[in-house]
């Protein structure tokens, strides 16, 4: 796997990356999705850790699971947690987890199959962008987070992808670049305002020492001070109001 972080586009190998759409991309790295060196979820762990808290008796959605990693984290602070995703390969792999097993379903991000107000927070972890109808997943996740309850969206920084970085990883000897939907901070908020919902937080992190060491044991150490001073990751925490 190349990380995210790293702007990959694979031209020093001799095989250049194969673009793939999401569900496609995701089957194929769910297998190694949980072992893969990434700097770039090393940082949104960091920064959701801290807005989460003490989780204990609330029912937490995860929108767009993946291999169940914030549905794991969610339980052990407390929380009752389900999660949807649109991959069935990597929900395969999530129903591994013992604390995921009967709790996931196969689902979209803009059509949510769950009562209005059925959770106290939301999470959606770096999907965003590769969602097709993103204003519908924001309406859809104000839908069932109820009155007084969070919603939290994180996903790559737009100007990170406007410097051409990538969702990219290697399977086997190919590399696959995962494609990904444009959208900005500003078309985001503005989603969530017409939701009415209230942002109470956004943050936009760059990488800092504890993502060194990634960089450093993926061979990368080179890249970690040439990215530094480029925005990686948003989050942005919102509460349903009404």
């Amino acid at each position: 796997m190349i990380p995210v972080a790293a702007k990959a586009r694979a031209t020093s190998m001799s095989n250049a990356p194969t673009t793939v759409d999401p569900i496609a991309g995701h089957a194929l790295w769910s297998p190694s999705y949980d072992q893969t060196l990434n700097p770039v979820l090393a940082l949104e762990q960091r920064l959701l850790l801290l807005e989460l808290g003490h989780l204990s008796g609330q029912r937490l959605l995860d929108a767009g699971c993946g291999t169940g990693r914030w549905m794991d984290l969610a339980r052990e602070r407390g929380a009752l947690a389900a999660g949807i995703d649109i991959t069935p390969k990597i929900l395969t792999e999530a129903a591994r987890k013992p604390g995921v097993q009967g709790r996931i379903a196969e689902a979209d991000t803009a059509c949510l199959p769950f009562a209005a107000g059925s959770f106290s927070l939301a999470v959606c972890a770096f999907v965003f962008g590769y969602v097709e109808r993103q204003e519908e997943t924001i309406r859809e996740l104000a839908r069932v987070v109820k009155p007084g309850g969070r919603i939290i969206l994180s996903d790559l920084h737009p100007e990170a992808l406007r410097r051409r970085w990538t969702s990219s990883f290697r399977s086997g000897e190919s590399v696959y670049e995962i494609q990904r939907r444009r959208y900005s901070l500003g078309e985001i908020r503005a989603a969530a305002c017409s939701q009415g919902l209230q942002e109470r937080k956004l943050v936009e992190a760059h990488f800092g020492e504890p993502e060194r060491s990634i960089f450093l044991r993926a061979g990368k150490a080179e890249r970690f001070d040439e990215v530094t001073g480029i925005p990686a990751v948003f989050v942005l925490v919102w509460e349903r109001v009404t």
